[in-house]
């Protein structure tokens, strides 16, 4: 008994991923058009782990992840991709906290620094 997602066969399922990528609207026409008929993604990514990838299968490389973004998980579209770690992350709120602490300390009303003109800027914050 076998279970799993086995590689069946290497050129169809690599050359599925430009049509997965296009169906979810990572790529364009144009680029799907590229990775069909002159250089497919198995080719690319044989080349590519040759170390040897060049011509018009560089280009179409290129083409093909100037459009899928950094932002992205490639093996699910729909997944929050979040690149900063966790010690990155408590940076910046650390940082955050620090500045609320720098203007209660000087005085100075939040609601008042971030919204100067609103109707938010009363006075209730020193009410805390």
């Amino acid at each position: 008994m076998q279970i799993g997602n086995p590689l069946l066969e290497f050129n169809t399922d690599f050359n599925a991923r430009s049509e997965y990528f296009w169906s979810h609207g990572l790529i364009s026409d144009s680029t799907l058009e590229i990775l069909t008929r002159v250089c497919n993604y198995s080719s690319i990514r044989r080349q590519r782990q040759s170390g040897n990838l060049g011509g018009v299968c560089q280009k179409a490389s290129n083409q093909l992840y100037a459009e899928i973004s950094d932002y992205v998980d490639e093996y699910d579209v729909t997944l929050d991709v979040c690149l900063s770690s966790v010690n990155q992350q408590a940076y910046v709120l650390n940082q955050l906290v620090s500045f609320f602490y720098f203007l209660h300390a000087h005085l100075i009303n939040p609601l008042t620094f971030f919204f100067p003109q609103s109707c938010y800027s009363l006075d209730l914050f020193w009410l805390i």
